[in-house]
């Protein structure tokens, strides 16, 4: 089904679509996804300066890090490849009906969630389909160390799955799951509806913070901060270690994704 999928989105060539706007010093930048205007956005924090927007989307609806360097774009039916300066590389049929996330899952093998077949699906280089699991709408899922994927599937369980789709263990979450971030210490930032929340590596609660919005992206910062999307508040956000906010990016339309780049 999807055969040539990955190989040609890590390869392909593609042609430049980015308009650069500001220069500034290379410091910390804020990729957002703007699935209203349907555009990427990439922003200085220490300015708040736009050093470049990709406005040729039709559709756009999923964002994820290839590398440091290579970002994944889900344009309506197609894989949009993007360099760090949002120029694209590549543009191709994805194979999908509707992706709420994608990840990579270790060599050139990917974590595709599927919204619309509720589906999380591992695909190789080619394309073939390796390994899946059906769940109830998945948003997020991570691939850990282990060979076990956690999930966020829109329920208030945080899920683990082994490498043969069954579940390993769930955690009770105070909140729906809309995304997740596994941290290097065995812990998990969770955000969910109107909230979000850290777990610990056995997947107690440690904290729940109220959020006026669903937080669509999380991203533990090595700076003990957390990143953050709220797209019905219509921002992006940094928090503190106590919850305080010390950056932010308002006015935004539905930033539902967004990568922080250190």
């Amino acid at each position: 089904m999807h055969a040539r999928l990955t190989r040609l989105v890590l390869a392909a060539a593609g042609v430049a679509l980015v308009h650069h706007i500001a220069l500034v010093a290379d410091g910390p930048r804020v990729l957002i996804m703007e699935g209203g205007k349907h555009r990427l956005l990439l922003v200085d924090r220490a300015s708040h300066a736009t050093v470049a927007e990709n406005t040729e989307f039709g559709r756009i609806e999923c964002l994820a890090a290839l590398s440091a360097d290579e970002f994944l774009v889900c344009d309506g039916s197609r894989f949009v490849r993007v360099d760090r300066d949002l120029k694209e590389r590549s543009r191709m049929p994805m194979g999908f009906e509707h992706v709420g996330s994608i990840s990579p899952a270790g060599g050139d093998k990917l974590l595709i969630s599927d919204t619309s077949r509720n589906t999380v699906e591992e695909i190789d280089a080619v394309g073939n389909r390796l390994w899946f699991i059906s769940v109830h709408y998945p948003s997020g899922a991570v691939r850990l160390a282990n060979g076990n994927t956690v999930v966020a599937d829109g329920t208030a369980d945080l899920k683990e799955f082994d490498s043969t789709g069954r579940l390993a263990r769930h955690a009770r979450l105070r909140r729906w799951a809309a995304s997740l971030d596994r941290l290097a210490n065995g812990e998990t930032l969770v955000g969910e509806s109107l909230g979000y929340e850290r777990l610990d590596p056995a997947g107690r609660s440690m904290w729940f913070r109220e959020s006026a919005s669903r937080v669509s992206c999380i991203q533990a910062l090595p700076t003990g901060e957390i990143f953050l999307c709220e797209p019905d508040t219509h921002r992006v956000a940094i928090v503190d270690a106590d919850g305080r906010p010390v950056w932010e990016l308002q006015n935004l339309d539905y930033p539902w994704r967004a990568i922080y780049l250190k």
